[in-house]
């Protein structure tokens, strides 16, 4: 990755503070360029990336087209963006205090516009206060990670193709993507991290509803998802419901049409996903209190592992061809 051009702005609307860069952001020293450029490479594979698209409408896609087309420069485009953002967290009563870095960078061949506004965390430091005496003192950071309500957006300037990073948030009782709709004026669609929650939600409930047992469907949606993200295929909506439920066809009716109702219609896109390893873990909890986590593919090879259902209605699991054991 390459970074053509970039700027810091701070945003603090809770103080009706905005301090707009209006020069580049001096990023020659070199803990502060690794930590900016891993930063914003994490808005290409984040699992909470949006694919998004400006409506007709939409004042900043305009603004793009201007700056695409060499009839605005980087800085007047750059603080009408923050100027906007903090116009729009306002009206939205988004009032935590960030630090938005705007930058133009080269990924893969391929040239972005890219926000990155973010929020601090609260981190403790100590200092020596005189020869005998030293002091803690609580101090605002920027993260290293992505927090839950960082917002973020990157937009390939040959075409202005959209991708979007934002929790939803309530307003006027109702869950939305808050600066997608009235910053960007543009739709999004739900993020892979979002999808992938819903299915194994779906999942979890639908087999509870139709009395199947959700100790088989839930590894075997998983190991549906894991295949997919680590082939880089879409995942399919209709497929995933026929193989969960290929027995009850009602559930898989009920699942494909309340995943719709999601606003996840068709396919998920598993594109730049890196599946975390806990996603790739099912975890079971007997009443007996004894947790068991192991791989989910492990459902499907009764040779390592086995749930029994056995006659008296109790439930045996078998852990197979085992010649060692650790403690962990």
């Amino acid at each position: 990755m390459q970074i053509e051009h970039i700027t810091t702005h701070l945003l603090d609307p809770s103080q009706k503070l905005f301090l707009p860069g209006t020069a580049e952001t001096d990023l020659s020293a070199s803990s502060a360029y690794a930590f900016v450029s891993t930063k914003l490479l994490k808005l290409f594979s984040a699992d909470q990336r949006h694919a998004g698209a400006f409506l007709p409408a939409s004042r900043l896609a305009q603004k793009l087209t201007l700056y695409r087309d060499h009839q605005m420069d980087f800085s007047e485009l750059s603080i009408l963006i923050a100027q906007n953002l903090y116009e729009a967290k306002v009206s939205c009563g988004i009032l935590e205090a960030t630090a938005l870095i705007i930058a133009q960078l080269v990924h893969e061949g391929r040239r972005y516009l890219c926000a990155l506004d973010q929020g601090y965390r609260k981190a403790m430091s100590c200092y020596i206060k005189s020869d005998n005496e030293n002091e803690f003192l609580e101090q605002q950071v920027l993260s290293p990670t992505l927090l839950k309500h960082d917002f973020a957006f990157t937009v390939e300037l040959s075409d202005l193709s959209l991708h979007i990073i934002e929790e939803k948030r309530t307003i006027a009782d109702e869950p939305v993507y808050a600066l997608a709709t009235h910053f960007l004026e543009a739709q999004a669609e739900a993020s892979y991290r979002e999808s992938s929650k819903e299915i194994e939600r779906l999942t979890r409930t639908l087999s509870e509803k139709y009395e199947m047992d959700p100790i088989e469907s839930l590894p075997k949606v998983k190991r549906l998802i894991k295949e997919a993200v680590s082939e880089q295929e879409d995942l399919q909506v209709d497929e995933i419901a026929e193989t969960l439920f290929h027995e009850v066809p009602f559930a898989a009716d009920e699942f494909v049409s309340q995943m719709a109702q999601k606003g996840i219609r068709g396919t998920v896109s598993t594109q730049s996903v890196k599946m975390p390893k806990s996603a790739a873990m099912q975890k079971l909890k007997t009443d007996t209190n004894i947790e068991i986590t192991f791989p989910v593919e492990y459902m499907e090879e009764p040779d390592k592992f086995e749930v029994i259902h056995l006659d008296d209605g109790t439930i045996r699991i078998e852990i197979r061809n085992v010649s060692h054991v650790q403690s962990r």
